[in-house]
């Protein structure tokens, strides 16, 4: 059994308001925190992130980027260590699935983890990204969109 930890709905091309997008700058990214009490058993784990993302505009085909970062302590980010390196990405104009796999998780790794996902655009390009997962493991599996309260009834009322 898979376990998704608390990006479950995050579809971002959708969720980001017109009003929310950054202009003129280089490296615009996105990112998702993810509380301790989630991650409380990724400690020396090996996680795979996965989205989908393609460039819907823009000159050329842009660099997408992924950063997996850890708070310094419990859900505080006044300050947070980057995990590994940076990960990068060949871009694409049609919808791609892009993963990276971290090993070894630091211990402070319970104390919340937060993704980045950026482009280094060049002018005006636009990015849309989904199905972002971090799943326990080395494989991606398929995002599942879960309606919530079919699946609270269904752990209250498990079928025998």
């Amino acid at each position: 059994q898979k376990t998704a930890y608390e990006i479950y709905q995050c579809d971002w091309s959708s969720d980001v308001c017109s009003s929310d997008l950054v202009t003129g700058i280089s490296n615009p990214l996105v990112h998702q925190r993810i509380e301790s009490v989630n991650c409380s058993d990724l400690s020396g784990a090996t996680v795979t992130i996965s989205f989908w993302a393609k460039q819907t505009s823009g000159a050329g085909t842009n660099t997408i980027f992924l950063n997996l970062y850890y708070a310094t302590s419990a859900d505080t980010w006044t300050s947070s260590t980057q995990i590994g390196s940076t990960q990068f990405f060949n871009g694409s104009s049609s919808w791609t699935q892009y993963t990276a796999t971290f090993t070894g998780l630091p211990s402070s790794s319970v104390n919340g983890l937060e993704i980045q996902l950026g482009s280094n655009v060049s002018g005006t390009s636009t990015v849309e990204w989904t199905g972002v997962q971090l799943e326990k493991g080395v494989s991606a599996t398929s995002f599942d969109v879960v309606i919530v309260s079919i699946e609270i009834s269904s752990i209250i009322n498990p079928r025998i």
